[in-house]
């Protein structure tokens, strides 16, 4: 079931906003290689980044043939303080920029993010760069309206 709520989510693009991915930035796979996946963990630390209204993984594609029927299968997981797991998956099936945002409800503790990205079916190289792992921040709607002037 779905929840809708007057919450929006803003991403800073500031220095000051953390990434939290601790692995390589680039990855190539072709049909020789052993490994046709990239597992990744890490923890969001303490205070608002364990807070935080979502998680989004970022990344750029290039190589993917949809002819083939190559794609990337992603899973973005996050184990919350009371013992429940938050899942976001997404199938990628195109070259070009990609974001999977994993939302986290208000009141949630992340003590750990983890998950796979995995190549399916490659028939040539299939590169995946730039990879993030950023935190969000909520932000209520109402504080993204500019304010009224007052009534005469």
């Amino acid at each position: 079931s779905e929840v809708s709520s007057d919450v929006t989510v803003r991403r800073s693009s500031s220095p000051a906003t953390p990434d939290l991915w601790s692995g390589k930035r680039y990855y190539a796979f072709s049909p020789s290689d052993l490994s046709d996946r990239v597992v990744f963990e890490t923890s969001p630390g303490g205070g608002a980044h364990a807070t935080a209204a979502e998680y989004v993984l970022e990344m750029q594609i290039w190589g993917l043939q949809p002819a083939a029927n190559e794609r990337i299968v992603v899973s973005l997981r996050a184990d919350v303080e009371n013992d429940s797991t938050l899942i976001q998956r997404d199938t990628i099936t195109a070259d070009g920029p990609h974001r999977v945002a994993l939302i986290n409800p208000p009141g949630n503790y992340v003590r750990r993010i983890y998950g796979y990205l995995r190549v399916i079916a490659p028939s040539s190289k299939v590169y995946v760069d730039s990879l993030r792992l950023t935190p969000g921040e909520s932000v209520s709607v109402d504080q993204l309206e500019p304010p009224l002037p007052p009534l005469e």
